[in-house]
């Protein structure tokens, strides 16, 4: 009777525990409704940061569009003998209107360094960073379109030099002038990248932060990569090959200006939308990454 009872009640002991156990290893840990919530959160804010940045770059093409026409305009026309040098002041006014834009652009990369530089969270610095390199990005842009027009003030020497007349002549020093102050320009804007580099290299000294290390290295590879290209680009202005250009009549060169000057009309209202949609995707995108520093701070508890 013990023999029969025993590996019956061992049978029982093994069928009871490993019941237990696999109850126990079916047991589910109920969601963090905290947790729940936020992510619930973070999924509305990423899709209103992907509706508006979706508005952004739909503005930024249709610039992109008009600007390229307008500098396509400018740098395949040439001045001929009844223009004067009509056709070279539409490309100094249309390199000032690039310029202005390059200017600006600086203006507001300046501003959201500042703006990264108090922000206390890893994801907020990480937002305005994504901010930097986009609108570094649109300057150099800018840049090359300069560059581009620059280039084709190159036909006028030449023109100068096989024509020997007053009206070449002028056209070619009004084109050399334009020229020289691009020149002056990326070189002062050399300068300037290198002074950029001297302040992040102390900076890398006093900071232990990774990320903000991290940041400066970033930074200073950047620059130092747009200080060689800089000064490649002063020798393009001086030895660059203008592309197919054609010789325009006076009045011809009127209509051309005519129509650039609209074109950059249009752009005022354009970038005025796109300064308005910048300021609420940037809003859009700081709740987002307070949002997620929230989320990642609740994992650590």
């Amino acid at each position: 009777m013990h023999r029969l009872l025993c590996p019956m009640l061992c049978a029982t002991v093994v069928l009871s525990t490993s019941a237990g156990a696999q109850e126990a290893s079916t047991t589910v840990t109920a969601p963090d409704p905290k947790r729940v919530r936020l992510e619930k959160k973070i999924v509305k804010q990423t899709a209103r940061v992907a509706s508006c940045q979706a508005r952004l770059d739909a503005g930024h093409a249709e610039v992109e569009v008009v600007l390229q026409q307008a500098v396509r305009m400018a740098a395949t026309i040439r001045d001929s003998h009844d223009s004067g040098s009509k056709a070279v002041q539409t490309k100094d006014d249309v390199m000032r209107y690039l310029g202005k834009i390059i200017r600006f652009y600086q203006g507001e990369m300046k501003q959201i360094q500042e703006n990264q530089r108090r922000e206390a969270t890893r994801e907020a610095k990480d937002m305005w960073e994504e901010q930097i390199v986009k609108g570094n990005a649109l300057i150099e842009k800018r840049v090359e379109d300069v560059l581009r027009i620059t280039k084709s003030m190159e036909s006028y020497a030449d023109r100068a030099y096989n024509d020997d007349d007053d009206l070449s002549r002028t056209a070619a020093r009004r084109a050399d002038k334009v020229t020289d102050q691009v020149s002056a320009a990326l070189a002062k804007d050399i300068t300037k990248m290198e002074t950029e580099n001297a302040q992040f290299r102390h900076e890398l000294t006093r900071t232990k932060s990774r990320g903000q290390r991290k940041r400066l290295g970033r930074r200073i590879d950047t620059n130092e990569f747009l200080i060689k290209r800089r000064r490649e680009q002063i020798v393009e202005t001086k030895v660059g090959k203008a592309g197919a250009q054609r010789a325009v009549s006076r009045s011809s060169a009127r209509d051309i200006d005519r129509q650039i000057r609209g074109m950059f009309g249009d752009l005022k209202d354009i970038y005025r939308g796109l300064l308005k949609q910048k300021r609420q995707a940037d809003s859009e995108k700081r709740k987002l990454a307070l949002l997620q520093d929230r989320l990642e701070k609740l994992g650590e508890k």
